[in-house]
């Protein structure tokens, strides 16, 4: 608990307090910055469509899926079916 309280770290509470970095006036910074034209990929720039347009497939995909009946059968039924086959074919 002593080295807690003979800690030099102080709380800015006010503009005594602040640090050298924070009273010093950042306004006079003149920054030239030209104005560049960047070509981008088009996958980039059409990121949004190019998503909208996998999703939009995936959801039909999945539309189709789910209307399309699969048949699940178990040993026995496919037993069943084999035998009633072949009694047809004889």
């Amino acid at each position: 608990m002593d080295i807690l309280k003979n800690r030099d770290v102080k709380q800015v509470v006010s503009l005594e307090n602040l640090p050298k970095a924070w009273i010093k006036p950042r306004n006079n910074l003149k920054i030239d910055r030209p104005e560049v034209e960047i070509e981008v990929p088009d996958f980039i720039a059409r990121a949004d469509e190019i998503l909208e347009a996998e999703i939009a497939a995936e959801q039909e995909r999945i539309r189709i899926l789910n209307k399309t009946p699969v048949p699940v059968l178990t040993p026995a039924q496919i037993l069943k079916k084999q035998r009633a086959l072949a009694r047809k074919q004889k």
